[in-house]
């Protein structure tokens, strides 16, 4: 996810500087990127303090949070790119 994240911010530079005119579409994939890497930390930390339960399961759910936020930021952005609304 966090590559897709990437490969939209180099899209977005790419053809808004061919087309002339400033998008905040780059600026909105890349915080959503950042989202998809707190999963992963999140997720690797929850796997490895597994010998603390209560840790993990909030360090999971904290995952699963920025997971969904992430998922709803990517598709939101992907439709504001759709309609050129931003």
């Amino acid at each position: 996810m966090i590559a897709m994240c990437a490969t939209l911010v180099g899209l977005v530079k790419f053809v808004s500087s061919a087309k002339g005119f400033d998008t905040l579409m780059d600026e909105a994939a890349a915080l959503i990127g950042i989202l998809f890497l707190g999963t992963a930390i999140l997720s690797y930390l929850s796997i490895r303090t597994s010998h603390r339960p209560d840790l993990s399961r909030r360090m999971e759910r904290g995952a699963d949070v920025l997971f969904v936020l992430g998922l709803v930021g990517i598709v939101t952005a992907i439709l504001f790119l759709a309609f050129e609304i931003i």
